[in-house]
């Protein structure tokens, strides 16, 4: 039995439920150093170019902050009235990976990637 939110967000199509609001990148350290660093300067970029809404290792959320995904993007946020992801990986393969799931959980998201060397 769906009781409130669940029955609200299943009417919309998705299941998701809600999203935790956004952690302005104040999260613990992600992944490996080098991992970690690109992230932080990744997001420390995008806000001194304004962003809002910024997110470090989130559930996924579209423009409206709502929920869109259970993966966890390394950054997210909303730049020029555009919400942003970013993911870094250490292959070409697993950056297509990221890319494909985001943008079929949002396909008006913006994806960002970089690839850390090995």
């Amino acid at each position: 039995l769906m009781t409130g939110n669940a029955v609200v967000h299943l009417a919309e199509g998705n299941n998701y439920g809600n999203s935790p609001a956004p952690n302005d990148g104040n999260a613990k350290p992600h992944g490996s150093e080098d991992h970690n660093k690109a992230v932080d300067t990744h997001i420390q970029g995008a806000k001194d170019q304004g962003a809002t809404n910024v997110r470090k290792n989130q559930v996924q959320v579209d423009a409206e902050g709502k929920k869109v995904g259970n993966n966890r993007p390394d950054a997210q946020y909303d730049l020029n009235g555009q919400h942003n992801t970013y993911e870094v990986d250490r292959s070409a393969t697993n950056s297509q990976k990221h890319v494909t799931t985001i943008k079929n959980n949002d396909p008006n998201a913006v994806v960002k990637t970089d690839i850390l060397k090995k």
